[in-house]
């Protein structure tokens, strides 16, 4: 029997086909577990960043003059209570004794009746005439009769002596009617009030036919040809803004010592609906500083001589007004919209397309600008657009403006 013997060939062929069962069984064994794991592991995403639209503008150097606006009430220097010195019936008024009329001095502002007293003081008057005349005869009497008695002629001391008494009781009635003379003219006198200045009537309590009693007060008058605004402002706003002058010794121990004269314009109107009445002053002194407050009342003093002007709406002492104040020059400041001020006296800046929060300090704001004097440079970028606590380093798409003039058109 033969036997069979495999040829070597054959070996490297059938160990060639396992290699490569083994091979593609391996290959689909990582390939599995590749994708086992790629189902396991989460996918990463890709993040973008978000950017903000925004506007901005530079930052400018600039000055300002500050006005402040304060509601002042108006004082007058002299104001006057009147009453009534002699009572009785109101016969005359007179026709501007109404609030806010004008008098002049000397006006005859009320009289009260005097009839009965002018009645009295005529009877005294003839009375007193008669009796003087025989007063003059009543010391010729006892002249003479005083003569004879030291002459030793037929007088006797009784006789002397009774017409030295008639002669000293008319003396008596003499000045007791003369004193009844007097105050009767007095009390004329008294019947007639007259304005004693040119002023304006702040109250009265009077009416033609009235009675009033001795001593009531009727009236108040006020010389408005000197009056004054008093005003508050803050302790820090006054020292920050207005011109005072420096110590320069114990005279003027404090800041707010001495003010300088600062022109001020005054309005005032007596309806809402009408034009409101302008009046020139000055800041006139400091009246008082309250520690507590720590706010400091200024009296501002209107021009003299203004009660002569004619005018519908006169301002009188008791009433409000607006007095709009300049304060002095604030120089090298940085003038932003106070709209990109925030809430926290911050400011958001693009700083290479994005956004930093600076701290600034605002030295001045009226209605459209805000004037730091820290905090940001010229030239710096300010956010104009109105953000919602935006993250510090956001990324910016930056729109440069003009003005803001041109940012307000655009948000209408």
């Amino acid at each position: 029997m033969k036997t069979t013997q495999t040829r070597p060939y054959e070996w490297g062929r059938t160990l060639l086909v396992l290699m490569t069962c083994l091979g593609i069984l391996g290959t689909g064994f990582i390939v599995m577990r590749t994708l086992a794991d790629m189902k396991t592991l989460p996918t990463k995403k890709n993040v973008t960043e978000k950017v903000i639209e925004v506007e901005v503008m530079e930052a400018k150097q600039d000055s300002v003059i500050p006005f402040i606006t304060v509601l002042g009430e108006v004082k007058a220097i002299r104001k006057v209570p009147i009453t009534a010195e002699l009572g009785g019936k109101v016969v005359f008024k007179h026709p501007h004794l109404d609030i806010g009329g004008l008098v002049q001095k000397g006006d005859i502002l009320v009289k009260t009746d005097t009839k009965e007293i002018e009645l009295t003081l005529a009877s005294d008057k003839k009375r007193l005439e008669i009796i003087k005349k025989n007063l003059e005869l009543a010391k010729r009497a006892f002249v003479g009769v005083e003569q004879l008695y030291k002459k030793g002629r037929l007088v006797t001391e009784e006789a002397m002596e009774r017409a030295e008494q008639a002669y000293l009781s008319l003396a008596e009635r003499v000045v007791q009617v003369e004193h009844s003379v007097t105050t009767s003219q007095l009390e004329i006198e008294k019947s007639v009030i007259y304005a004693q200045f040119t002023g304006r009537v702040k109250s009265v309590s009077v009416e033609e036919n009235q009675n009033v009693p001795a001593g009531q007060e009727i009236m108040t008058l006020v010389d408005d040809s000197i009056l004054e605004i008093i005003v508050s402002l803050k302790g820090d706003e006054a020292k920050k803004i207005l011109p005072f002058e420096k110590k320069s010794d114990i005279s003027y121990p404090f800041w707010f010592s001495k003010l300088k004269k600062v022109n001020v314009k005054v309005y005032w109107s007596q309806d809402q609906d009408k034009d409101k009445v302008e009046e020139q002053g000055f800041l006139h002194r400091v009246v008082a500083f309250d520690d507590k407050t720590r706010t400091l009342k200024l009296a501002v003093r209107l021009e003299e001589d203004r009660h002569l002007k004619e005018t519908d709406f006169p301002i009188v002492e008791g009433m409000f007004c607006d007095v709009i104040i300049p304060g002095k020059k604030l120089n090298k400041l940085i003038k932003i919209p106070r709209q990109a001020v925030q809430y926290n006296q911050t400011v958001y800046l693009s700083v290479g397309n994005r956004l930093k929060t600076v701290p600034v300090n605002v030295v001045w704001s009226d209605d459209n600008y805000a004037y730091i004097s820290n905090g940001i440079e010229p030239l710096s970028l300010i956010i104009l657009t109105r953000l919602s606590d935006p993250l510090e380093n956001t990324k910016l798409n930056v729109t440069e403006i003009d003005s803001f003039t041109q940012h307000i058109a655009k948000d209408k």
